[in-house]
């Protein structure tokens, strides 16, 4: 009887530890673990990468669209995709101004902040407008102030106006800085 008894109190025992450690202990549902496979992986901060590609836009309070304001396409460089800010190389992109395509440009080495809402281009840069066409700017460098709608650009300054449809340039000038607007169609010499 003893031996009865003591397998039983052992059978007890196990049932109640059991049953003791399964309220202890948190079992993850298999439902809940294949959500979990689907969250997104943590964002890498920073990416060094080739062929990228930057776009900054905006949403218009009025019409509630989003409008665009930058594109960078770059060979390679560094991004921090959260920030939308990076340091590119052999860039070439758009400058917006309400919505619609500004100026392009060229430039070896792109550093840009949306935070500070700046582009800054740098070791010899092209600017072209886009609408109305026609205006050629070249320099060592230029700082884009997307808010204030100007580009300020150093160095070695070309400024070349030639129509489409005219055979040779029409207008030209120098300068070591100026600040043009985003559209290029006006300019100041400091």
């Amino acid at each position: 009887m003893c031996s009865q008894f003591s397998s039983r109190g052992a059978g007890f025992i196990l049932v109640l530890f059991s049953l003791l450690l399964t309220g202890c202990v948190h079992v993850q549902p298999i439902a809940e673990r294949n959500l979990n496979a689907n969250k997104p992986k943590q964002v890498i901060p920073n990416v060094n990468s080739q062929g990228i590609t930057m776009h900054w836009q905006e949403k218009d309070n009025k019409t509630g669209v989003f409008e665009p304001l930058l594109d960078i396409k770059a060979d390679n460089g560094m991004m921090k995709a959260s920030s939308e800010s990076g340091t590119l190389n052999q860039a070439s992109g758009v400058l917006y101004k309400n919505g619609l395509p500004a100026a392009k440009f060229q430039a070896p080495h792109v550093k840009a902040s949306r935070a500070s809402n700046i582009v800054i281009a740098y070791n010899g840069v092209v600017l072209n407008s886009i609408s109305p066409p026609g205006v050629k700017v070249t320099a060592d460098r230029f700082i884009w102030r997307m808010i204030e709608n100007k580009i300020i650009v150093y160095g070695n300054v070309h400024v070349v106006y030639q129509p489409p449809k005219a055979r040779t340039p029409v207008a030209w000038g120098f300068a070591q800085r100026m600040t043009i607007d985003t559209q290029l169609q006006k300019l100041t010499i400091p």
